[in-house]
Protein backbone atom coordinates (compact mmCIF):
# COMPACT_ATOMS: atom_id res chain seq x y z
CA UNK A 1 0.00 0.00 0.00
CA UNK A 2 2.93 2.39 0.88
CA UNK A 3 4.23 1.78 -2.43
CA UNK A 4 0.93 2.50 -4.40
CA UNK A 5 1.12 5.56 -2.16
CA UNK A 6 4.45 6.70 -3.38
CA UNK A 7 3.81 5.77 -6.66
CA UNK A 8 0.31 7.99 -7.08
CA UNK A 9 2.15 11.11 -6.00
CA UNK A 10 5.57 10.61 -7.66
CA UNK A 11 5.07 12.71 -11.35
CA UNK A 12 4.99 10.14 -13.82
CA UNK A 13 7.99 10.04 -16.22
CA UNK A 14 7.53 9.65 -20.00
CA UNK A 15 8.33 6.66 -21.65
CA UNK A 16 11.36 5.71 -23.60
CA UNK A 17 10.21 5.16 -26.69
CA UNK A 18 8.73 8.73 -26.18
CA UNK A 19 12.02 9.82 -25.03
CA UNK A 20 14.58 8.38 -27.96
CA UNK A 21 12.41 9.06 -31.05
CA UNK A 22 11.59 11.82 -32.40
CA UNK A 23 7.74 12.91 -33.28
CA UNK A 24 7.77 13.58 -37.00
CA UNK A 25 7.34 16.83 -38.21
CA UNK A 26 4.32 18.46 -40.39
CA UNK A 27 4.68 18.31 -43.95
CA UNK A 28 4.46 21.76 -45.80
CA UNK A 29 3.42 21.83 -49.59
CA UNK A 30 5.03 24.82 -51.45
CA UNK A 31 2.79 25.62 -54.57
CA UNK A 32 4.35 27.78 -56.77
CA UNK A 33 3.17 30.67 -59.10
CA UNK A 34 3.96 28.30 -62.29
CA UNK A 35 1.68 25.30 -60.75
CA UNK A 36 -1.17 28.15 -59.99
CA UNK A 37 -1.73 28.84 -64.13
CA UNK A 38 -0.50 25.50 -65.36
CA UNK A 39 -2.01 23.03 -62.07
CA UNK A 40 -6.18 22.60 -61.91
CA UNK A 41 -8.69 24.11 -64.02
CA UNK A 42 -9.72 26.16 -60.50
CA UNK A 43 -6.62 27.66 -60.33
CA UNK A 44 -6.02 28.44 -64.60
CA UNK A 45 -9.59 30.04 -64.26
CA UNK A 46 -8.75 32.17 -61.46
CA UNK A 47 -5.13 33.20 -62.95
CA UNK A 48 -6.78 34.21 -65.86
CA UNK A 49 -8.84 36.95 -64.40
CA UNK A 50 -12.58 34.62 -63.89
CA UNK A 51 -13.41 34.66 -67.39
CA UNK A 52 -13.42 30.38 -67.00
CA UNK A 53 -15.85 28.95 -64.97
CA UNK A 54 -13.67 27.71 -61.82
CA UNK A 55 -15.80 24.84 -60.21
CA UNK A 56 -17.10 22.04 -61.46
CA UNK A 57 -21.64 23.29 -60.73
CA UNK A 58 -19.94 26.09 -62.65
CA UNK A 59 -18.89 24.12 -65.90
CA UNK A 60 -22.48 21.85 -65.61
CA UNK A 61 -24.13 25.02 -65.16
CA UNK A 62 -22.58 26.96 -68.63
CA UNK A 63 -22.85 23.54 -70.40
CA UNK A 64 -26.79 23.35 -69.64
CA UNK A 65 -27.30 27.01 -70.43
CA UNK A 66 -24.82 26.20 -74.21
CA UNK A 67 -26.89 23.29 -74.79
CA UNK A 68 -30.30 25.11 -74.59
CA UNK A 69 -29.32 28.21 -76.55
CA UNK A 70 -28.21 25.37 -78.90
CA UNK A 71 -31.61 23.30 -78.42
CA UNK A 72 -33.21 27.09 -78.87
CA UNK A 73 -31.10 27.70 -82.43
CA UNK A 74 -32.40 24.48 -83.49
CA UNK A 75 -35.81 25.14 -82.68
CA UNK A 76 -35.44 28.62 -84.10
CA UNK A 77 -33.68 27.12 -87.43
CA UNK A 78 -36.61 24.61 -87.51
CA UNK A 79 -39.31 26.65 -87.11
CA UNK A 80 -37.44 29.09 -89.99
CA UNK A 81 -36.68 25.96 -92.45
CA UNK A 82 -40.30 25.32 -92.15
CA UNK A 83 -41.87 28.80 -92.98
CA UNK A 84 -39.09 28.60 -95.94
CA UNK A 85 -40.67 25.73 -97.01
CA UNK A 86 -43.78 26.54 -96.37
CA UNK A 87 -43.52 29.53 -98.20
CA UNK A 88 -42.11 28.18 -101.03
CA UNK A 89 -45.14 25.76 -101.46
CA UNK A 90 -47.51 28.49 -100.74
CA UNK A 91 -45.56 30.43 -103.71
CA UNK A 92 -45.69 27.78 -106.04
CA UNK A 93 -49.24 26.93 -105.72
CA UNK A 94 -49.80 30.97 -106.08
CA UNK A 95 -47.82 31.07 -109.10
CA UNK A 96 -49.52 27.81 -110.65
CA UNK A 97 -52.41 29.07 -110.02
CA UNK A 98 -52.28 32.68 -111.14
CA UNK A 99 -50.41 30.89 -114.28
CA UNK A 100 -53.79 28.15 -114.58
CA UNK A 101 -55.78 31.82 -114.16
CA UNK A 102 -53.67 33.61 -116.54
CA UNK A 103 -53.97 30.75 -119.39
CA UNK A 104 -57.83 30.58 -119.24
CA UNK A 105 -58.02 34.15 -119.36
CA UNK A 106 -55.79 34.12 -122.72
CA UNK A 107 -57.75 31.31 -123.80
CA UNK A 108 -60.94 33.14 -123.33
CA UNK A 109 -59.87 36.29 -124.72
CA UNK A 110 -58.29 34.87 -127.98
CA UNK A 111 -62.17 32.47 -128.55
CA UNK A 112 -63.61 35.66 -128.18
CA UNK A 113 -61.43 37.53 -130.13
CA UNK A 114 -61.66 34.95 -132.89
CA UNK A 115 -65.57 34.85 -132.59
CA UNK A 116 -65.20 38.80 -133.58
CA UNK A 117 -63.31 38.62 -135.90
CA UNK A 118 -65.10 36.09 -137.93
CA UNK A 119 -67.94 38.18 -137.09
CA UNK A 120 -66.16 41.72 -138.64
CA UNK A 121 -64.65 39.33 -141.62
CA UNK A 122 -68.57 37.90 -142.42
CA UNK A 123 -69.97 41.64 -142.30
CA UNK A 124 -67.09 42.63 -144.33
CA UNK A 125 -67.81 39.99 -147.04
CA UNK A 126 -71.69 41.39 -146.60
CA UNK A 127 -70.90 44.72 -147.41
CA UNK A 128 -68.59 43.98 -150.24
CA UNK A 129 -71.15 42.45 -151.48
CA UNK A 130 -73.36 44.82 -150.77
CA UNK A 131 -71.20 47.02 -152.42
CA UNK A 132 -70.68 45.42 -155.43
CA UNK A 133 -74.49 44.82 -156.47
CA UNK A 134 -75.20 48.92 -155.36
CA UNK A 135 -72.45 49.68 -157.36
CA UNK A 136 -74.35 48.04 -160.42
CA UNK A 137 -77.50 49.67 -159.44
CA UNK A 138 -75.82 53.01 -159.62
CA UNK A 139 -74.44 51.90 -162.82
CA UNK A 140 -77.76 50.93 -164.18
CA UNK A 141 -79.65 54.16 -163.05
CA UNK A 142 -76.91 56.55 -164.76
CA UNK A 143 -77.52 54.58 -167.80
CA UNK A 144 -81.46 54.76 -167.69
CA UNK A 145 -81.09 58.95 -166.66
CA UNK A 146 -78.82 59.52 -169.51
CA UNK A 147 -80.96 57.50 -171.70
CA UNK A 148 -84.11 59.59 -170.75
CA UNK A 149 -82.52 62.44 -171.64
CA UNK A 150 -83.16 61.54 -175.36
CA UNK A 151 -86.15 61.49 -175.35
CA UNK A 152 -86.87 64.21 -173.47
CA UNK A 153 -85.11 65.85 -175.94
CA UNK A 154 -86.76 64.83 -178.80
CA UNK A 155 -90.28 65.51 -176.93
CA UNK A 156 -89.47 69.36 -176.40
CA UNK A 157 -88.45 69.34 -180.06
CA UNK A 158 -91.47 68.07 -181.43
CA UNK A 159 -93.53 70.58 -178.77
CA UNK A 160 -91.41 73.51 -179.86
CA UNK A 161 -91.95 72.87 -183.83
CA UNK A 162 -95.64 72.63 -183.23
CA UNK A 163 -95.53 76.28 -181.55
CA UNK A 164 -93.78 77.19 -184.91
CA UNK A 165 -97.29 76.40 -186.78
CA UNK A 166 -99.35 79.60 -187.80
CA UNK A 167 -101.26 81.04 -185.13
CA UNK A 168 -104.50 79.71 -186.72
CA UNK A 169 -102.79 76.09 -186.99
CA UNK A 170 -102.43 75.88 -182.95
CA UNK A 171 -104.54 73.57 -181.53
CA UNK A 172 -104.20 71.78 -178.05
CA UNK A 173 -104.87 68.22 -179.46
CA UNK A 174 -104.19 64.67 -178.25
CA UNK A 175 -100.90 65.26 -179.71
CA UNK A 176 -99.57 68.15 -178.14
CA UNK A 177 -100.83 66.64 -174.94
CA UNK A 178 -99.39 63.59 -175.96
CA UNK A 179 -95.93 65.09 -176.02
CA UNK A 180 -96.25 67.76 -173.15
CA UNK A 181 -97.21 64.39 -170.74
CA UNK A 182 -93.93 62.89 -172.35
CA UNK A 183 -91.58 65.95 -171.33
CA UNK A 184 -93.41 65.75 -168.34
CA UNK A 185 -93.02 62.35 -167.47
CA UNK A 186 -89.30 62.44 -168.81
CA UNK A 187 -88.25 65.41 -166.50
CA UNK A 188 -89.68 63.46 -163.50
CA UNK A 189 -88.12 60.13 -164.31
CA UNK A 190 -84.54 61.99 -164.90
CA UNK A 191 -85.23 63.85 -161.36
CA UNK A 192 -86.19 60.71 -159.93
CA UNK A 193 -83.11 58.65 -161.27
CA UNK A 194 -81.01 61.66 -160.41
CA UNK A 195 -82.38 61.16 -156.54
CA UNK A 196 -81.38 57.58 -156.59
CA UNK A 197 -77.51 57.96 -158.25
CA UNK A 198 -77.35 60.87 -155.25
CA UNK A 199 -78.88 58.03 -152.42
CA UNK A 200 -76.09 55.55 -154.24
CA UNK A 201 -73.38 57.53 -153.85
CA UNK A 202 -74.03 58.60 -150.16
CA UNK A 203 -74.94 54.82 -149.52
CA UNK A 204 -71.78 53.62 -151.39
CA UNK A 205 -69.91 56.06 -149.27
CA UNK A 206 -71.39 55.12 -146.09
CA UNK A 207 -70.43 51.31 -147.10
CA UNK A 208 -66.72 52.46 -148.11
CA UNK A 209 -66.57 53.79 -144.45
CA UNK A 210 -68.10 50.83 -142.86
CA UNK A 211 -65.69 48.46 -145.07
CA UNK A 212 -62.47 50.70 -143.76
CA UNK A 213 -63.45 50.58 -140.41
CA UNK A 214 -64.35 46.86 -140.75
CA UNK A 215 -60.75 46.16 -141.81
CA UNK A 216 -59.16 47.93 -139.39
CA UNK A 217 -61.10 46.15 -136.93
CA UNK A 218 -60.15 42.86 -138.27
CA UNK A 219 -56.59 44.04 -138.79
CA UNK A 220 -56.55 44.85 -135.30
CA UNK A 221 -57.71 41.37 -134.24
CA UNK A 222 -55.60 39.43 -135.96
CA UNK A 223 -52.69 41.11 -134.31
CA UNK A 224 -54.23 41.23 -130.60
CA UNK A 225 -54.90 37.40 -132.01
CA UNK A 226 -50.93 36.44 -132.70
CA UNK A 227 -49.90 37.73 -129.43
CA UNK A 228 -52.50 36.35 -127.19
CA UNK A 229 -51.02 32.86 -128.72
CA UNK A 230 -47.58 33.78 -128.38
CA UNK A 231 -48.44 34.89 -124.70
CA UNK A 232 -50.40 31.33 -124.28
CA UNK A 233 -47.43 29.62 -125.64
CA UNK A 234 -45.13 31.26 -123.02
CA UNK A 235 -47.82 30.48 -120.53
CA UNK A 236 -47.38 26.92 -121.34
Amino acid sequence: QTRDKKSRNSPTLPALSECCIPSPRPTVIHHSAMEYTQGSPERLGTANGGSQPTMPHQWERQTRTLVDSARKAQTLSTQQRIMAFGTQRTTAEIASSDNRLSSNALSRNISEAESLKSRAEAQLEFILQETAMLEDEAAHAEATHEKMKDPLTVAEENLGVRRRRPARELTRDAVERALNEQVAGAKHAIRMLGGVLDACEKELSRLKVCREKLEEDIDHKRIALEVDHEALQMES
